[in-house]
C-alpha cells in the first residue's frame, strides 16, 4: 500500500486520537486482508461543517448484500 497525496485540512479537527486510529487501523486492516496482492486501495477523507467523513475504497470481496445492513451492529462480521 502506498501513500498517493496528503493534505493538510483548512482547520485543525477535535477528535479522540485513539478511537480514529483504531477505526483507520480497522477500515485499512480489512481492506488489505481482502484485496488481492497490488491492487489500490483509496482513502479518502473530507470535512464539512462539523462532519467528517471517511472513504475506504479497496478491490476486495465485498460484504454481500443481504448482510449489509448489519454491519454497524455490535460484534457483527460479515
Amino acid at each position: 500500500m502506498e501513500l498517493a497525496d496528503r493534505i493538510e485540512p483548512d482547520e485543525p479537527l477535535e477528535m479522540d486520537e485513539q478511537l480514529m486510529h483504531h477505526i483507520l487501523d480497522n477500515l485499512l486492516s480489512n481492506a488489505a486482508k481482502y484485496s488481492e496482492p497490488g491492487k489500490n486501495i483509496v482513502l479518502r477523507v473530507s470535512s464539512e461543517s462539523d462532519t467528517v467523513c471517511i472513504d475506504v475504497i479497496d478491490q476486495g470481496i465485498g460484504i454481500p448484500l443481504d448482510e449489509q445492513s448489519r454491519i454497524f451492529e455490535g460484534f457483527f462480521r460479515a
